[in-house]
């Protein structure tokens, strides 16, 4: 067996999982936005309903290689807030939440089979720069597969 043979049968396989996992990113990424529009807006409501279809879609597809610690510990303090009905509290996790996945994105590179640029393209958050070159997002996104 040669190396493109290995290569091609490589592509295929990578190329439908590419496509599931890009259809993930996007449905997370949806459920995501819609939580960071609730808890702005501090649709309790909302926020718990956009809560549990990022669970159900968690528990269907999980992120590859597992998911950072903190940020399943910091999803899983937002799930608290929501469902006891506390949204000051569960801004504050959700804060606390992006925080930490964009700090395990510095650390770990965007998912798996996800390029920078792709990952780039499918945000929607605003983004402003300060002259420190400290950056704020407003609407900010995020996606547990980090």
């Amino acid at each position: 067996m040669s190396i493109s043979d290995v290569s091609g049968a490589a592509t295929s396989v990578s190329s439908s999982q590419f496509q599931q996992m890009q259809a993930n990113f996007q449905q997370m990424k949806s459920n995501f936005d819609q939580l960071s529009k609730s808890l702005a807006a501090g649709d309790l409501s909302g926020a718990q309903q956009a809560y549990a279809a990022i669970e159900k879609l968690q528990s269907t597809n999980p992120p590859p290689g597992g998911a950072n610690s903190q940020v399943q510990q910091d999803f899983t303090d937002l799930g608290t807030a929501l469902k006891s009905g506390d949204v000051s509290t569960a801004q504050k996790a959700f804060a606390k939440l992006q925080q930490d996945v964009q700090s395990s994105r510095k650390a770990y590179g965007p998912p798996q089979g996800l390029s920078s640029t792709s990952d780039a393209d499918a945000a929607s958050s605003t983004t402003s720069s300060d002259s420190n070159g400290s950056s704020a997002s407003a609407g900010s996104t995020i996606s547990l597969l980090a």
